[in-house]
């Protein structure tokens, strides 16, 4: 009798401990589910999120602004700023903290969490070899509908510019012709990297403007295809 009732017992535990670790892995998997969920649905997240461990890893060194949310860049090609001073010693990968207002830019490098250097700003000190990751240099962009979609543009819009804060949507229009493939063109040849980011998150190409389109006053023009 004493022996049946341990058995009984052994198995409830076990079945109530079976349960507290399928509750638990469940309740984990939902919490990592509703995280990515917030990150799919509002990708400027990720870059704020970003600009915030950047302050936050500068800040251990030096102390920073706190009446500035500053711009943040990063360097994408150290040789072409081989003439700035400030970049003598910059490694591609290298972060920049632009405070404007307080007149300070400072560059880091995340790889080894160590400030590389520390000055004034004078003028502009970001060039096109430094990618802008804020809305510090607003660049113009052109959408023109090449889908069968009416509404695609608008809602094209917005996720671009959550995505890329920099953008700044001057022109939208029907092109008059239905294009297969989403095609980003860099209208003034000094947005190749961000141009191809654009592509990339859209599952675009980039491409050259399409003979037969106008050529639109802006910096990036972007054709919308049915693929997307």
């Amino acid at each position: 009798m004493k022996k049946n009732s341990l058995k009984k017992s052994l198995l409830l535990f076990l079945v109530i401990f079976l349960l507290i670790i399928t509750t638990a892995v469940s309740i984990y998997f939902y919490l990592q589910y509703q995280k990515t969920k917030s990150l799919l649905t509002n990708p400027n997240i990720t870059a704020q999120s970003e600009l915030k461990k950047l302050i936050d890893d500068v800040g251990r060194h030096i102390e920073l602004p706190k009446d500035e949310v500053p711009g943040m860049a990063t360097v994408t090609d150290k040789n072409k700023l081989a003439n700035q001073p400030f970049f003598s010693n910059a490694q591609n990968g290298d972060k920049v903290l632009i405070y404007q207002k307080n007149g300070q830019v400072i560059l880091y490098r995340p790889s080894i969490d160590k400030i590389i250097k520390v000055s004034t700003v004078t003028g502009s000190s970001i060039t096109p070899a430094v990618e802008a990751d804020s809305k510090n240099e607003e660049v113009k962009i052109a959408i023109y509908n090449g889908s069968d979609t009416n509404n695609f543009v608008e809602i094209t819009e917005k996720q671009i510019t959550d995505k890329f804060p920099q953008l700044k949507v001057v022109k939208k229009v029907n092109s008059g012709k239905v294009y297969l493939k989403t095609s980003v063109i860099d209208l003034k040849g000094n947005q190749e990297n961000l141009v191809k980011k654009i592509a990339d998150y859209l599952l675009g190409e980039v491409a050259f403007l399409p003979q037969g389109e106008t050529t639109p006053e802006e910096d990036i023009l972007l054709i919308l295809g049915k693929n997307n």
